[in-house]
């Protein structure tokens, strides 16, 4: 293992590389988001998880980490170079997926589970593919982006 030769806990280890892995990340992503979406693909094929103690007990995929860093970067991104907008048809429909989610998680008989649910639902089906949206801009990007569902698809 190659943490095992490197000093200290392997968790701190593991916590450094990747964080030092962020600055070229943000870099590449920035310049081009379509990568960055293309990375989010490839980690929902990896099946690693981080368990975490606190607030509540569970675990939290990288995939779940990822797809944060790719709504954020695009949206800052998006807010910071406007010049791309979304269809009011494509906004009307995340909109209504968005207030239909939100309606099941008031309604819901564990009130907690209905807002993890909202959660979850917003991130999958809403934000990420608005991020995706943002992040191809050219033809290039959609050859990307379409050759990376098929890499997904055959794993």
């Amino acid at each position: 293992m190659i943490l095992g030769a490197l000093p200290g806990d392997p968790k701190t280890v593991a916590l450094g590389l990747g964080l030092l892995a962020l600055g070229p990340l943000i870099y590449v992503g920035w310049r081009r988001p379509v990568i960055l979406v293309v990375l989010l693909l490839l980690a929902v094929s990896v099946p690693l998880e981080i368990s975490v103690s606190r607030p509540v007990e569970g675990t939290v995929a990288i995939a779940d980490i990822a797809s944060f860093g790719l709504i954020a970067l695009v949206g800052i991104r998006a807010l910071l170079r406007p010049g791309r907008s979304v269809p009011p048809l494509l906004a009307t429909l995340l909109a209504g997926g968005l207030i239909a989610s939100a309606l099941s998680a008031y309604f819901a008989a564990d009130g907690l589970a209905g807002l993890a649910g909202l959660v979850r639902f917003a991130q999958m089906m809403v934000f990420v593919p608005l991020a995706t949206y943002l992040a191809i801009d050219s033809r290039e990007d959609q050859r990307l982006f379409l050759a990376a569902l098929i890499v997904l698809g055959l794993i």
